[in-house]
């Protein structure tokens, strides 16, 4: 279980304790130096780190070994659990851990110019261009047909600035348009009653408009900064889109399955559990599922993938310890020398190594 126990990638070529590296492999070897022994280290075959079967009612993993007296000593990332404390002996933990969630991380959606569009689907930008079009067409006959706008007043236009009548223009009419919409003015407003109506409608339709733009804006930008966040237990377990679980048979699984108190009890019935914890870093990463897991390990892999991501807090508190047999003398001898490793910092400087 990395960082705890690793196969090198020569281990194929090496033989003994020489094929595997990790914290515990080098835990071991200083308590080794301390306490003047001599160990072996082996896999288990099932490659589990003990849990209690009800239907054989038997135990399997790392405990059975030790209750079959296979081993003298159980290492790795090894909770102390109530159930397994009645069988075997832990010494006092190494590390203090939780259970924690681990995520895939909220994907960006890429960065265009085009962005501020948005708020609005395209059917609705191109009745919004008919909508000016219209408007500067209007606007335009309007000025033609009228006797109290263009024609009144369009010599004295000539004559006070020696140029064309641009009022009775349609491209004039089009900026008039544009410029009533972004709520800019008029080089020519309309002195028409009719033109006026149509002028002071094209206001209101405008700022109805904008209100609109500006009201679906700031929704499209908080909505897209929550979207599918989760930042607790009690989120995960309100809703149903994200599918979650543990490895299954594990003391974190057992947890749940024993859990009296909400959410967790809710949540037991609807776990999906992968077998391994390899198995629930690759789902994790390929489909929308939290993995919920012991944290010192969720924080290797989350170190490890920068698309992965812890979120909340720690729950179920426990801590990772040597397992020995019922009863074994050197229960308080390893637990004093780890007691010493930690106030001297070996722990805490070795976990930052791996």
């Amino acid at each position: 279980e990395s960082p705890f126990v690793n196969w090198k990638m020569s281990a194929d070529n090496l033989e003994g304790n020489s094929r595997f590296e990790g914290f515990i492999v080098d835990l071991l070897n200083e308590l080794s130096k301390s306490l003047k022994f001599q160990f072996t280290l082996e896999v288990v075959k099932d490659n589990s780190y003990g849990g209690f079967s009800l239907i054989s009612q038997e135990w399997n993993g790392m405990v059975k070994d030790i209750i079959d007296e296979k081993a003298d000593i159980a290492a790795g990332a090894f909770s102390i659990t109530v159930k397994r404390s009645e069988v075997i002996d832990f010494t006092i933990p190494f590390m203090d851990q939780g259970v924690t969630i681990l995520m895939t991380k909220p994907k960006t959606p890429p960065v265009s110019i085009f962005r501020c569009f948005a708020p609005f689907n395209l059917s609705l930008w191109i009745v919004i261009g008919v909508f000016l079009i219209v408007i500067a067409i209007l606007f335009f006959v309007v000025g033609i047909l009228s006797p109290y706008d263009s024609f009144i007043d369009a010599q004295k236009w000539k004559d006070d600035y020696g140029e064309v009548v641009a009022s009775m223009n349609l491209g004039n009419s089009l900026w008039n348009s544009v410029s009533t919409f972004l709520q800019q003015g008029h080089d020519r407003p309309p002195t028409a009653i009719s033109g006026r109506i149509m002028l002071g409608s094209a206001w209101l339709a405008s700022c109805i408009i904008i209100a609109t733009y500006t009201a679906n804006l700031a929704a499209f930008l908080t909505v897209e900064n929550l979207n599918s966040e989760i930042n607790s237990l009690q989120q995960l377990a309100s809703q149903s889109k994200v599918k979650y679980g543990t490895v299954q048979g594990s003391s974190v699984y057992n947890f749940f399955e024993r859990a009296t108190m909400a959410p967790y009890n809710e949540m037991a019935q609807r776990l999906i559990n992968v077998p391994n914890t390899e198995a629930g870093i690759n789902k994790t990463k390929n489909e929308d599922y939290a993995f919920l897991w012991d944290a010192a390990i969720i924080d290797y892999y989350k170190n490890k993938y920068c698309t992965l991501n812890t979120v909340g807090g720690q729950f179920r508190k426990d801590g990772y310890a040597l397992g020995l047999r019922k009863g074994s003398p050197f229960t308080q001898e390893i637990s004093i020398a780890i007691l010493k490793l930690r106030q001297s910092g070996y722990i805490e400087h070795t976990l930052k190594k791996w």
